[in-house]
């Protein structure tokens, strides 16, 4: 009698396994890749950044998240349904450093999260401040703000339609005279320069540069 309820009670529990509702492997969540900030570029207040190792079958968006370098304060958020996005409203030129993390849902609809990536650290472009009155017919007094943080700026600079930047100067400081380039003396009546000023920086023991994509252009005009 024994051996015959312990049959039934082995036959009761297969049947119970057998109609029990299956588990969806996405209802527990689905394991999403940590994602990482593949490049950020920063111009006129924008930043620009895009995302790699991202598994685009699964995410649904990516959560981007920008700090300040110096406070770890985040000053601006923003969600995005592409591997990239661009953020608005950075105006304060500092260094700063971007997060992401994908975001899913699981077949109840429950919202699920990837790690955060790595940060990543960028530096503004310096704010060129030289007005009309720093151009003369010979020189060209170049100024910038500085940026706490930064170790050192590097000045670039092109002639007329030149599209390759030649670097002049590397230094601490915040401003720089140019009298001569390519070893010809300046002459604004006759031709037009550009400058672009890079700021460096090394943050956790790797060095970081700004872009070149802000510039200011000196030329006048003889009356």
């Amino acid at each position: 009698m024994k051996k015959k309820w312990n049959y039934l009670l082995v036959v009761m529990l297969a049947l119970t396994c057998l109609f029990l509702p299956k588990q969806n492997a996405n209802a527990q969540g689905v394991a999403l890749n940590k994602p990482t900030v593949q490049s950020v570029k920063v111009l006129d207040g924008r930043i620009y950044v895009t995302a790699g190792n991202v598994d685009v079958n699964n995410t649904y968006k990516l959560e981007w998240e920008i700090y300040d370098g110096k406070t770890n304060r985040c000053v601006k958020s923003d969600v995005s349904y592409s591997t990239a996005d661009t953020i608005w409203g950075i105006s304060n030129r500092k260094i700063y450093y971007a997060k992401c993390r994908a975001v899913s849902y699981d077949s109840s609809y429950n919202m699920i999260y990837s790690d955060w990536s790595d940060a990543k650290y960028f530096i503004s472009q310096p704010k060129v401040t030289s007005k009309s009155k720093d151009v003369k017919k010979d020189k060209i007094t170049i100024k910038w703000k500085k940026i706490p943080g930064v170790k050192n700026y590097t000045v670039y600079v092109k002639k007329g339609n030149t599209k390759k930047w030649t670097k002049v100067k590397t230094t601490n400081g915040n401003k720089y005279v140019l009298k001569k380039f390519k070893g010809k003396a300046v002459n604004t009546f006759k031709s037009k320069y550009y400058f672009t000023i890079v700021a460096n920086a090394t943050v956790k023991g790797k060095k970081i540069t700004s872009s070149k994509e802000e510039y200011f252009s000196a030329y006048s005009y003889y009356y």
